[in-house]
C-alpha cells in the first residue's frame, strides 16, 4: 500500500461545487481507501492505496461523481513524488516564506509543438 496525495480541482471556491471534507473523507473510507486525511476546504486529500495514480485518479473521479454529482478532475501523485519535488526545489536555500510556494502538477504532459508554430 501506498501513501498518495489527490489534488481535487475546482471545488468549494466560494459558494460553488461545495464538498464538505467529513463526507468526502466518509465516502472514500466507505471506498475502501485507507488513513484518509484532508487538509482543511481545499480538496487535497491523502489516503493509503495499492491502486496506480492514472487508476487512483479515475476511481477517484467516479467515486466522487456518484457521491456527489459533479464531475471533479483529479491529479494524484505519491508520498515520494513529492519528496522528490522538494527535494529538487531550486529555491530552497534562498525562499524563506513556505507560504508562497507555488507547484502546479499537470494532468498529462503537454503536448509537444509542431515545428514553425506560432504561439498565440
Amino acid at each position: 500500500m501506498v501513501r498518495h496525495v489527490a489534488f481535487l480541482r475546482g471545488i468549494n471556491l466560494g459558494s460553488r461545487r461545495r464538498v464538505p471534507m467529513e463526507r468526502l473523507r466518509a465516502t472514500l473510507e466507505e471506498a475502501g481507501y485507507k488513513d484518509v486525511r484532508t487538509l482543511l476546504q481545499s480538496g487535497n486529500v491523502i489516503l493509503t492505496s495499492s491502486a496506480e495514480p492514472p487508476t487512483l485518479e479515475r476511481d477517484l473521479a467516479s467515486t466522487l461523481r456518484d457521491a456527489f454529482g459533479l464531475e471533479i478532475a483529479v491529479v494524484v501523485r505519491t508520498r515520494d513524488d513529492l519528496a522528490d519535488v522538494i527535494a529538487r526545489d531550486p529555491f530552497g536555500d534562498e525562499a524563506d516564506d513556505p507560504a508562497r510556494y507555488q507547484v502546479s502538477f499537470l494532468s498529462a504532459e503537454p503536448a509537444r509543438p509542431r515545428r514553425g508554430a506560432r504561439a498565440r
